[in-house]
C-alpha cells in the first residue's frame, strides 16, 4: 500500500513573517490578560475557601432590611413567599442576591422581604394589558407599580406571578387571600384594653405595648414587625410625620389589630417632590450634603414609600434618594443646597458613566418632604436698613398679609438671600412680603446690633425701623 505524500501549500518566507508578527501582536496582550484574570481570581476564591487552619473569622454584617426577613426553609419559593407575606415575588428575587433560582432556594438564606401592597396572582396567558384592565388601572399605572414587568420578548411576567396592585406599603386589604391564614401582623380574637391604653387607640386589639423611655418608632415597629402605616392606623394619635415624638412613655399602644379593626383601605402618608439637590454651583468634587441625617446604603430595590416609612419612624419629615440604593433623612434641607437642572437626579460627573474624577458622594439627591412647606436651613446676616427701597436686587418675590419666615425660606430655597420686608402703603397701613435674590442692594447700610425696644412682636430690628436679611449660602456668613 503506497503512502500518499500529503501536500501543503507554504507562503512566502515574507508572508510567514508578517503573519506571524501579526498573531503576536493580537493575541499576546488577550493572553496575558486572561492569565492574570485566572491567577488573580483562583488567588482569591482558594484563600477564601480555604482559610488558615484555626483560623476564624467573624460572621459577614447582617442586610440592611427596612422590613421582615425571612429564613427559607424547603420547599420555599419566590412566589409561595409572596403569597404568604402579600409582595411581589418579582422584588423578592432583585432585592436579594443571594437567590439565584426562585424555583430552587438554599434553605437557612436570610431574605428581605419588600414592603407589603395588594397582590394579584397572575393567570395563565395574562398580560400586563389584561391584567391591567381586570383591576381597572391604565397599562402605565400597572407598570409603574411592577417596573420589571415591562413586557419583554419572552414573557410580561419574567420574575414570578405574584404582583402589586397597589403601592408598596400603601394600602392595606383586608380580603387578601394567603396561603397561610396567620400573620403576626394581626390578632385573630380582642384582648382586653388595659388601663394605661391611649385613649385614641383602636379598642379591637389582639397585642398592646406600653412604650418605655428610649423607645423610638424605627425600635417598636421592629420588635412587633409592623409597618408604619398600619401602626398609625391602629393607633390615630401617632402622626406619621413625627412618629417617634408623638410617643408617650407609660402609654400603651396596638400593636396588633384584629383584621376587622381597620377600614378595607387607607392611605399611606402623602409626600411632595422638591427636586434634585447638590451641593455648591460649579464644585463637582465637593460631597453632596444637601440632606445630612441618618441614611441607609445600597438597598435595591428602593421605593419612595419605604424610604419615606423608614425616615418618619425616625420623625424626619424630609427625605431624599440617592444614586438609587441610598436612602437619606434630615429634618430640612441644609444650607448651600442649590437644584440640580443640567443633568437631573443622575451623576454630576461623567453623565452618569461613572467617571473616574467622581465619586458616589456627588451624585444628587432626590428631595421630598412629608409637610408643607419644605424646611430649610438658613442664616441670620444682619439687620439693614429698608424704609423705602428693596434690600435685595434681583428680587423674585410674593406679597402676603400673614406670611411666615418658614415659608419665605421655602419658598426662595434657590436664592442666596431672602427677607420678609415690610411695606409702607400709608402711616397706619402696612404689609409683610417675601423678597428674594442674590444681591444685597448695594445702598442700604447694615445697623449696630445695640438693644433697643422692640416692636409688637418683639422684632428689634422691626422696631428700628429695618429688615432681617438671611442667607441659605455658607460663604455669606460673617465669622464670629
Amino acid at each position: 500500500m503506497r503512502l500518499a505524500r500529503i501536500r501543503r501549500y507554504l507562503p512566502p518566507p515574507s508572508q510567514t513573517l508578517l503573519t506571524c508578527l501579526f498573531a503576536f501582536i493580537i493575541y499576546t496582550p488577550v493572553l496575558v490578560w486572561l492569565g492574570y484574570y485566572l491567577n488573580i481570581t483562583s488567588y482569591f476564591q482558594f484563600h477564601r475557601i480555604l482559610p488558615k487552619k484555626g483560623e476564624t473569622r467573624p460572621p459577614p454584617p447582617p442586610v440592611a432590611c427596612l422590613s421582615r426577613v425571612h429564613i427559607s426553609k424547603a420547599n420555599d419559593t419566590c412566589d409561595s413567599l409572596a403569597l404568604k407575606y402579600s409582595v411581589p415575588s418579582a422584588e423578592i428575587f432583585i432585592n436579594n442576591p443571594d437567590i439565584l433560582d426562585c424555583d430552587d432556594m438554599v434553605e437557612d438564606v436570610a431574605i428581605c422581604l419588600p414592603f407589603k401592597c395588594n397582590t394579584y396572582q397572575v393567570k395563565e396567558n395574562d398580560t400586563c394589558t389584561s391584567v391591567s384592565k381586570t383591576l381597572g388601572i391604565t397599562r402605565k399605572d400597572f407598570i409603574s407599580l411592577n417596573p420589571w414587568s415591562d413586557g419583554g420578548a419572552y414573557s410580561d411576567f419574567p420574575l414570578g406571578n405574584i404582583v402589586c396592585t397597589t403601592p408598596s406599603d400603601g394600602h392595606y386589604n383586608r380580603t387578601i387571600n394567603r396561603s397561610d391564614p396567620a400573620d403576626s401582623n394581626y390578632a385573630d380574637e380582642v384582648v382586653p384594653q388595659p388601663e394605661n391604653a391611649d385613649p385614641a387607640a383602636n379598642p379591637q386589639c389582639g397585642r398592646w405595648y406600653t412604650v418605655e423611655e428610649g423607645d423610638n418608632c424605627l425600635s417598636v415597629l421592629d420588635q412587633h414587625d409592623m409597618s408604619l402605616s398600619l401602626f398609625t392606623a391602629a393607633n390615630p394619635s401617632i402622626s406619621p410625620i413625627n412618629c417617634t415624638t408623638s410617643l408617650i412613655p407609660g402609654k400603651a399602644y396596638c400593636v396588633s389589630p384584629t383584621k376587622t379593626a381597620l377600614p378595607e383601605s387607607y392611605a399611606p402618608p402623602t409626600y411632595s417632590r422638591q427636586g434634585c439637590y447638590f451641593s455648591g454651583d460649579e464644585d463637582f468634587y465637593r460631597p453632596t450634603l444637601a440632606l445630612a441625617g441618618p441614611r441607609l446604603s445600597h438597598i435595591k430595590p428602593l421605593s419612595i414609600s419605604s424610604c419615606q416609612a423608614y425616615c418618619l419612624s425616625l420623625s424626619l419629615p424630609v427625605f431624599g434618594l440617592q444614586n438609587r440604593d441610598t436612602c437619606i433623612c434630615d429634618d430640612r434641607l441644609r444650607m448651600d443646597s442649590r437644584p440640580d437642572e443640567i443633568w437631573g437626579c443622575s451623576s454630576r460627573c461623567g453623565l452618569g458613566r461613572g467617571d473616574s474624577s467622581c465619586g458616589p458622594e456627588q451624585h444628587p439627591i432626590e428631595v421630598f418632604s412629608s409637610q408643607e412647606p419644605l424646611a430649610v436651613e438658613y442664616v441670620n446676616i444682619g439687620c439693614f436698613e429698608s424704609k423705602k427701597e428693596y434690600v435685595i436686587l434681583g428680587k423674585n418675590y410674593i406679597e402676603w398679609r400673614y406670611g411666615t419666615l418658614e415659608e419665605c425660606a421655602s419658598f426662595c430655597r434657590e436664592a442666596d438671600y431672602f427677607a420678609l420686608q415690610t411695606k409702607h402703603y400709608s402711616p397706619v397701613e402696612q404689609d409683610s412680603f417675601c423678597i428674594c435674590g442674590n444681591q444685597l442692594n448695594p445702598s442700604i447700610k447694615k445697623l449696630k446690633g445695640e438693644k433697643e425696644s422692640a416692636d409688637e412682636k418683639g422684632d428689634i430690628c422691626r422696631g428700628k425701623g429695618g429688615t432681617n436679611i438671611y442667607t441659605t449660602n455658607s460663604k455669606y456668613i460673617e465669622s464670629p
